[in-house]
């Protein structure tokens, strides 16, 4: 199996596909401390690279009794262990919001070169857990993908399809970016 790499996604390339569909995941250009990092070619859909952005840990993600949720089918949570063993959410791969990337809007992200000491720790125990738990992400993007695909004749839909991407329409688009 390839080696997964992290890549950074240009914020133009976000604002062009914000275009064609609302919601793609927002780079929060101007508002972020770190550049959004999506996943690289994690999975090839309909002959075509689509990569997964990545997000942090919200509270949402826990139960009330402070417990980290279950995963559903649309994400990933980032879960590994702590230095006492325990649980610990670094964050989450959103494969209902996975776009396809036009290549020159792609840039490989070298997590070697990351200052940041602990962004790169946090970084290296993502691609770790992504790099493990690759087949599972696979799997779910690939439901995903067949269910939004064929959204319109499925008899229930369900609740969060309707906020998942619209992958033809992006694929349809995406070819058409071209960098200054």
């Amino acid at each position: 199996m390839r080696k997964i790499h992290f890549y950074t996604v240009d914020d133009e390339y976000i604002k062009f596909l914000l275009q064609y569909d609302s919601k793609v995941f927002d780079s929060k250009m101007g508002k972020r401390k770190h550049t959004r990092k999506y996943i690289g070619a994690v999975l090839i859909i309909n002959n075509i690279s689509y990569f997964a952005p990545l997000s942090s840990p919200k509270p949402k993600d826990f139960e009330s009794d402070g417990k980290i949720r279950k995963d559903p089918i649309f994400l990933m949570r980032i879960i590994t262990k702590d230095v006492h063993g325990n649980p610990e959410l670094k964050g989450k791969v959103m494969i209902s919001n996975m776009i396809p990337i036009n290549e020159c809007a792609a840039k490989k992200y070298d997590i070697a070169g990351e200052k940041d000491l602990g962004y790169k720790r946090m970084l290296i125990k993502q691609i770790d857990f992504i790099t493990k738990n690759r087949a599972e992400i696979y799997r779910k993007a690939q439901w995903i993908y067949k269910q939004k695909i064929s959204e319109k004749t499925l008899k229930v839909v369900p609740k969060y399809l309707p906020h998942t991407v619209d992958f033809k329409i992006l694929e349809e688009v995406y070819k058409k970016y071209e960098k200054d």
